[in-house]
């Protein structure tokens, strides 16, 4: 069912996923196009994560950076909770790999990565954690523009503590523990997503468990270069992504300006 909201014209579903659905839509009183996601209220039951919403929603309302997708406002009514961001046309980056490129050559992908590092950067310095990089949620605009989207802005409660709300092939072990969260856990996740850009192979097998996923973002080394073929995969960037990942956090690239760093260090 298509929202109802004062203001907005909604057009087509664009998207949906574990925490909502995405909705193409007018601002009637710009007439721009703008995004609007509907995020499922069971999410949000909770004070505390409900709190956490409003807390970080109005954080990413002042994100200003180009390649930021910008949120636009945040409305919460009692039927739901929404937000209206800038529209961008184009295509995410895991369906970009997957119909477009397949593997994408190093130098692409370090170009592409540095903006979203950049981008990145910018956020941690303003105190906003995505908790939910992955490439679904890194746009490449049709005018080649590149921008990330979809910031992660709620927590979910665990059994006896709260836990971070993302995708499990890209959380970082602290994530999967539930603590310790900071600007480093966006890090892992963007090694483990420049990993898939350049393989164009997801992190790990579709046919295993959550379970033992989890224990092998816990304790087994992440890059694995078995069947990556000759020349596909360079030792700058198995350095590069191996940094990134590190299951450690002190020992990974303390800020995106290092990993920046070492990527324009390449070639």
């Amino acid at each position: 069912m298509k929202p109802n909201l004062p203001y907005y014209t909604i057009l087509d579903q664009i998207g949906h996923g574990g925490t909502g659905a995405v909705y193409k839509a007018v601002d009637e009183r710009s007439g721009f196009l703008v995004a609007v996601k509907v995020l499922f209220k069971r999410a949000f039951e909770n004070d505390f994560v409900r709190n956490k919403f409003i807390e970080e929603a109005n954080r990413y309302l002042y994100l200003d950076h180009p390649n930021i997708v910008c949120l636009k406002d945040f409305i919460i009514r009692e039927e739901g909770y929404y937000l209206v961001m800038e529209y961008v046309e184009g295509v995410s980056l895991d369906k970009y790999i997957r119909n477009v490129t397949g593997p994408i050559p190093e130098e692409i992908a370090k170009a592409i990565m540095i903006e979203v590092l950049s981008a990145m950067n910018y956020a941690h310095i303003k105190g906003v954690i995505h908790m939910d990089l992955k490439p679904a949620n890194i746009m490449v605009a049709d005018n080649g523009d590149i921008k990330v989207l979809d910031f992660g802005i709620a927590t979910e409660e665990g059994e006896s503590n709260y836990k971070v709300m993302g995708s499990p092939l890209y959380m970082s072990p602290e994530q999967v523990k539930g603590q310790g969260i900071d600007s480093t856990s966006d890090i892992y996740s963007l090694g483990v997503t420049l990993y898939q850009m350049i393989t164009g192979q997801e992190p790990y097998p579709s046919n295993i468990s959550k379970d033992e996923l989890f224990q092998r973002i816990l304790h087994s080394p992440f890059l694995n270069r078995s069947g990556i073929q000759r020349g596909q995969f360079s030792d700058e960037f198995s350095r590069i992504i191996e940094k990134a990942t590190e299951k450690n956090k002190s020992k990974r690239y303390r800020t995106c300006s290092d990993f920046i760093a070492d990527l324009e260090a390449t070639y």
